[in-house]
């Protein structure tokens, strides 16, 4: 049984790693002609180094480029990707939402079963929905001309699109026409960088040469002075692939690691009885089985312990799907069960019918009569302390890394933010009468004895906002590049973010043309050697007016970025806007009567008052997710070594009871005997250190790359991480040795006499 346990956790561990990591290799490879879409990377000089800008780029850029390089066959810009609410009767449902231009389906070529993007996805309010949608919409996928309502309006279904897959960087479930947005956002070469580029090239371009006449389009087409931008192409089927790339990596890391103790468990257990076996072997020999006959006996025993660890292992699996779709992100585990995730099931059951069946078959089939005369041989080869040298090789390995990603989520959530989020909400409202009605509900939730403070903005600083950059006031050089939104007065009281002169009441002027900025935005304008407290931005001059602390924008994967903070007007264009406020006692029943205050003032039942701290969180759910799965590893893996050290210790306690009988009539206590047991293993994990840290080391430092804020790989990580694996041991040889130890040795040596 306990090696059926052993193959078990292998496969599930194997079986779930592969299916997951081949699931995010097949992203984006379903489009026809995959090999050529490409997605637009913007770089820019920073500090005299070429850094990744990401892949926000001006609307314009993507069209000018097709208009202007031949290579490229389309072109199509994309803005959004975000779960929205339709209405249908008095229920909603939540569907992902895009806006894109009439070329989008010509670079992502989604079969269309009616519509015609270049004719009906050119007016504002023209949307097209997936079959899926319709059907769950319409209760039929033919919805061409059917309303579709929102809180932001009505849109007309014009077109009808195959339902697409959930293996893809890019889902939606609805595009609606990009020209709805150019009332709201700037969309010029001046405007803002929020939107994504996508490019098809003609079959056999490669992009490097299309790259190289990138720059030589912006520089035609924008106005201010070329200021060290590049772009570069990304293919669109690596776009996850490289997203996740340390963490693929890690992954199979784990699973290598899990199957390898898997196997070398299973091959171990089967050689602890090797003086039983011996004998059982040479038996059959004196009677007449050949080296075959032997062979195909222990293959076949390990074909039958592989078969049923397989069905324990799909029985293991279906009975935690809900956490295994959880841990993965997946809504189905169908959409793992693809033709390369098969063919990696094969070779993982090939892989054990030959690791752990030919193999040890092969070796039980050399045995010669002779051996079962020699029982103690075993004790002679050096292969049984090879194979527990890796396993405390790999479970020091695994339970620091296990500690760097519990140490690193613990940092990523309790590091300051720059400003407080205890009390702190904020709801998200359509942008109805203007500021005027905005600024009336201030006034009103501030009447409320347990609201501290109210205020009004366009965005809220967990998000990473817009982006657009300074210009010189005279020559429009380029300055700084930075994330922006409008506020009111109060926008910073409410956050608790000072002022730099820390007397100073935090407050955001409120003269139109008087901008706050942050402390990193006034460093990179000392960069460029401006001294001047004003620039131009968006055609217009801007003055600063304040100079406020430095907070966080958006999750620790980015650094702090350069902010400005513009005053709230009356004619802003944005559709929705965001209320943030701060609740002395926030308990149940207050959160509940600033919800329906809001509600009932703004005349929009659908607003939700949404605590930060939340949204903060799901930042960093995929960190605990990965987090969850190393645990999930780690406590598999430490029950395999675990099942290898009883397995080993058993064997050395039969093959030497006779000695630890010898050394107890002689006066040896049972702690001396404890310690000889011991020396052994505690040998081989002094020479798995230098491989732990080491491997340990490299691991945690390359997945720690993605974030902006980490953990410290200090020792302390790594001695913590060696005394649980030292204390396993320990534990474990203890309570496996304990009886053995504690027998009279006269009656061992009785035993050993008869």
């Amino acid at each position: 049984m306990t090696k059926i346990l052993s193959l078990t956790i292998g496969m599930v561990v194997g079986i779930v790693v592969l299916a997951y990591n081949l699931s995010v290799y097949s992203y984006d490879r379903f489009y026809e002609g995959a090999d050529e879409i490409y997605r637009i990377q913007e770089w820019e000089i920073v500090n005299g180094q070429w850094e990744d800008y990401g892949w926000i780029i001006r609307a314009p850029l993507a069209p000018a480029m097709a208009d202007n390089i031949p290579e490229i066959e389309a072109a199509t810009v994309v803005f959004g990707q975000e779960s929205l609410e339709y209405q249908k009767g008095e229920d909603y449902i939540q569907a992902w939402t895009i806006y894109a231009d009439t070329s989008f389906f010509n670079v992502f070529p989604h079969p269309l079963y009616a519509g015609n993007p270049a004719e009906d996805l050119v007016l504002p309010g023209q949307v097209f929905v997936s079959a899926k949608f319709a059907q769950k919409m319409f209760g039929d996928w033919q919805a061409v001309g059917q309303e579709l309502v929102t809180e932001e309006g009505s849109w007309i279904v014009t077109g009808i699109f195959e339902t697409v897959p959930e293996n893809t960087h890019l889902y939606f479930d609805v595009v609606r026409s990009l020209e709805t947005l150019r009332e709201s956002r700037s969309m010029d070469w001046n405007g803002d960088e929020s939107f994504r580029g996508y490019l098809r090239l003609k079959k056999g371009v490669k992009p490097a040469t299309v790259e190289v006449k990138m720059g030589t389009v912006v520089k035609e087409y924008e106005k201010n002075e070329y200021a060290g931008e590049t772009y570069s192409l990304q293919p669109v089927k690596k776009i996850e692939l490289e997203n996740r790339s340390e963490e693929i990596a890690l992954l199979y890391t784990l699973a290598f690691v899990v199957l390898l103790i898997s196997i070398l468990n299973y091959i171990l257990l089967s050689f602890s009885s090797w003086s039983v076996k011996a004998r059982e072997i040479s038996i059959r020999k004196v009677n007449g089985a050949t080296m075959n006959d032997i062979f195909a006996l222990f293959l076949t025993e390990a074909v039958v312990f592989i078969g049923i660890a397989l069905a324990f292992t799909v029985g293991i699996i279906w009975s935690v799907k809900p956490y295994l779709k959880e841990i993965m992100f997946v809504s189905s585990l169908r959409s793992l069960c693809t033709v390369p995730v098969f063919l990696a099931f094969l070779s993982l059951i090939g892989g054990f019918i030959f690791f752990a069946g030919f193999i040890p078959a092969k070796i039980f089939s050399s045995i010669s009569v002779l051996q079962a005369f020699r029982p103690l041989i075993c004790n002679r080869y050096w292969w049984k302390r090879g194979l527990l040298w890796i396993q405390f090789t790999v479970t020091g390995f695994i339970t620091i890394l296990l500690l760097i990603f519990v140490g690193q989520y613990d940092t990523l959530v309790h590091t300051e933010q720059g400003y407080s989020l205890e009390g702190l909400y904020y709801a998200r409202f359509k942008n109805e009468g203007g500021l005027v009605k905005a600024q009336s509900l201030k006034g009103e939730l501030e009447r409320l004895p347990f609201v501290i403070q109210v205020s009004v903005a366009t965005d809220i600083p967990l998000h990473f906002l817009n982006g657009t950059c300074a210009y010189h006031a005279e020559n429009e050089r380029e300055l700084v590049c930075f994330r922006y939104c409008a506020v009111d007065k109060d926008f910073l009281k409410v956050l608790q973010v000072p002022s730099t002169d820390r007397q100073a009441e935090p407050n955001v002027v409120q003269k139109r043309r008087e901008v706050v900025v942050n402390e990193r935005f006034v460093q990179l304008l000392k960069k460029q050697d401006y001294d001047k407290n004003f620039f131009l931005m968006g055609g217009e001059i801007k003055q600063i007016g304040e100079v406020c602390t430095d907070f966080q924008i958006g999750s620790f994967y980015n650094e702090q970025q350069p902010l400005l903070l513009c005053p709230l007007v009356d004619s802003i264009a944005e559709k929705y806007l965001y209320l943030l406020l701060r609740i002395s006692s926030p308990v149940h029943e207050e959160v509940r009567i600033v919800e329906s205050t809001i509600q009932r003032l703004l005349e929009q039942p659908r607003v939700t008052l949404c605590r930060f701290q939340d949204t903060f969180y799901r930042m960093y759910q995929e960190v605990r997710m990965m987090r969850n799965r190393v645990a999930l590893v780690f406590s598999l893996a430490l029950s395999l070594v675990i099942l290898g050290l009883i397995g080993f210790v058993g064997d050395e306690l039969n093959n030497r009871m006779k000695e630890i009988a010898i050394r107890k009539v002689n006066g040896a206590s049972m702690n001396r005997i404890f310690l000889l047991l011991f020396h052994h293993l505690g040998s081989l994990f002094l020479l798995s250190l230098p491989f732990v840290i080491a491997s340990a080391y490299y691991a945690g430092s390359l997945w720690l790359r993605q974030f902006a804020v980490q953990i410290s790989l200090t020792w302390k990580i790594f001695v913590s991480g060696l005394l649980i694996t030292v204390f396993v041991i320990c534990m474990t040889l203890l309570l496996k040795s304990w009886r053995g130890i504690r027998i009279n040795p006269a009656e061992t040596l009785k035993m050993n006499r008869e």
